[in-house]
Formats: C-alpha cells, structure tokens, sequence
C-alpha cells in the first residue's frame, strides 16, 4: 500500500492505478464530477443527482405542511402525491447540480 499525496492508492485492495488515473480516483471518491472522463462524470453526476433528489425527498415529507400542499398540488397536475413529489424532488437535484457546475466553472476561470 502507498500513498500518493496524501491519497491512500490501495481502497479495498485494488490500487488506483489498476483501473483508473489519479484524477479519476479523486472524482469518485469526492463525488465530484471533474475525472476528466466524459463517462465517468456522467455517472458521478448522476449519483449526485440520485443524492440530491433522495434528501429533498426527505425534506418534503418531513413536513406536515409540505405534504399537504403537495397533495393538493398532484390533483390539479393530474398525479398522485408520491410522483408530484418525486418531481419537485428532482427539480430540486436538477437545479442544485446546475448551481454545482457554475460554481464549478466560475473557481476553474480563477485559477
């Protein structure tokens, strides 16, 4: 086992190098869509996305009030509540992740 920077290159018993670069590592393991690997941050942005929807999910069925509305609102869009919420719960993830990526783009302009 050896470390690299301060990045342990042996996770589980596969080293980094076996099965992608260092950069690619460092992605997954932050959860951070910028491998360098169109594939790879497609799927990193998706899990974040999953994550995102997951805890706004949470956070509008947590709340009485929240639920209630919701309820309501799925009768004039023609659904039920569990799918009306999962929508704004991926609204929700859509929005966050655009936020992400400016926030992103906007620190990689500084340096």
């Amino acid at each position: 086992m050896t470390n690299n920077g301060g990045i342990n290159s042996n996770d589980s018993g596969r080293s980094y190098s076996k099965w992608s670069s260092l950069r690619e590592y460092a992605a997954i393991k932050l959860c951070v869509s910028n491998s360098g690997t169109d594939w790879l941050d497609d799927m990193i942005r998706q899990s974040q996305r999953d994550k995102f929807a997951g805890l706004a999910m949470q956070a509008i069925l947590s709340d009485v009030e929240s639920s209630i509305v919701i309820a309501r609102q799925a009768k004039t869009h023609h659904l039920t509540a569990h799918a009306f919420a999962t929508k704004i719960a991926r609204d929700i993830a859509d929005s966050m992740l655009v936020e992400l990526e400016e926030n992103h783009l906007k620190a990689s302009l500084k340096n």
